[in-house]
């Protein structure tokens, strides 16, 4: 992956709060990103607003990390069912929970 396409931001103590800002960076025209790990944060519930950026045609990203970030059992199969259908929407997306 070339340089400046992934971000680590694992265990930065990031919170629900941040959520929407990540989603606005990563539906935007001019976002390169292809990875984002954000495990071992806080994100909880509210890390579920990234779906919507997920699905947005601006967002290039092909994998995102979020294991560790106390996600209940039905989030997270709710995130695996989000990567599936962006698949055979014809794009490989990896969701780690």
């Amino acid at each position: 992956m070339e340089r400046g396409k992934e971000r680590e931001l694992e265990g930065c103590d990031l919170t629900g709060d941040c959520c929407d800002d990540l989603a606005s960076a990563l539906c935007t025209n001019q976002s390169t990103l292809r990875e984002l790990q954000l495990r071992g944060n806080n994100l909880g519930k509210s890390g579920m607003k990234l779906t919507a950026a997920l699905k947005h045609p601006n967002c290039k990203l092909e994998k995102l990390g979020l294991y560790g970030n106390q996600f209940s059992e039905e989030g997270k199969r709710r995130l695996k069912s989000l990567q599936e259908e962006l698949r055979r929407s014809g794009r490989d997306m990896t969701v780690e929970v």
